[in-house]
């Protein structure tokens, strides 16, 4: 009786331990969809996005551990594990190749859950984000890009909450277009911990996922925030900085968002719809 019992408090902490940091919101019928929010961003800043494929897809919108009051950040590294647990939570939930659509950050993490496990895995919608962000703020420069993210972790483990929020709406303001909407995710991304931010940027800079996406089976799509160039001459460069990190990609297009700053889906959302639509097939 003691062995079984033993046995049964084994299961259930197993069963505790295997539960996600993040949290998900389920909307919607269909074909499933997994929506990832981009650094320091809540689920909600995918409403748009569900309300238009709801009706197509069952959208799994996750809201990761840390970011904008959302509990689950222990420290520690951050991307690998939301890597595994979305695809442990693929498995659990026996979700059918999900769509996967990230945005930021959250399209770094699709290419790398992509890559890790692309039996999984339907199509992916990269929004602004590469296999080696570090790399387009380090010149490809891996050492440069490591003390870029050290400097990052320790300045903002040394901010206050309120100072973390003014410095977070400087960046955002930068990003969206909008200044209503930009005030809109201002006030919640000042609620992030600014230790988880600064673990996953840090992980974000120096993680270089370019040799590994060539193991992608799935179609991907990469859309650009193009509205900062200007003239062909720009263009074509930004399109030629985007396909350098997605070359190994088997099947893939790049996309450039002429209208729209980092936020796609809120600064040009006609667009957006219009070349994700497409990318799926749908009507």
């Amino acid at each position: 009786m003691r062995r079984v019992l033993v046995c049964l408090a084994i299961c259930v902490t197993a069963l505790v331990s295997a539960a996600p940091s993040f949290k998900v919101k389920v909307t919607g019928h269909g074909k499933p969809m997994i929506l990832i929010p981009g650094l320091s961003c809540g689920g909600d800043v995918w409403d748009a996005v569900v309300n238009h494929y709801k009706d197509k897809y069952e959208c799994h919108v996750l809201s990761l551990p840390g970011f904008v009051g959302t509990p689950g950040y222990t420290g520690g590294p951050f991307l690998p594990k939301i890597r595994d647990e979305v695809i442990q939570y693929v498995k659990d939930q026996k979700l059918d190749h999900p769509v996967l659509m990230g945005h930021s950050l959250g399209s770094t993490l699709s290419l790398w859950i992509a890559s890790t496990a692309p039996d999984l895995f339907g199509p992916v919608v990269a929004v602004d984000g590469l296999p080696w962000t570090g790399g387009l703020f380090a010149d490809n420069n891996m050492p440069k890009a490591r003390q870029m993210a050290d400097a990052y972790t320790k300045a903002l483990g040394k901010l206050s909450q309120a100072d973390y929020a003014k410095q977070t709406a400087m960046f955002l303001d930068r990003m969206i277009t909008d200044p209503k909407v930009a005030a809109k995710y201002n006030k919640e991304s000042a609620l992030s911990n600014p230790k988880a931010v600064g673990q996953a940027m840090s992980e974000l800079l120096t993680t270089d996922l370019r040799p590994d996406v060539e193991k992608i089976q799935s179609p991907v799509l990469v859309l650009a925030a193009a509205q900062f160039a200007v003239n062909l001459e720009s263009q074509n460069q930004l399109l030629g900085t985007y396909e350098s990190q997605v070359a190994r990609i088997p099947h893939h297009s790049v996309v450039l968002a002429l209208k729209a700053r980092h936020f796609i889906f809120l600064d040009s959302p006609e667009f957006f719809f219009q070349s994700v639509d497409k990318f799926l097939s749908l009507p």
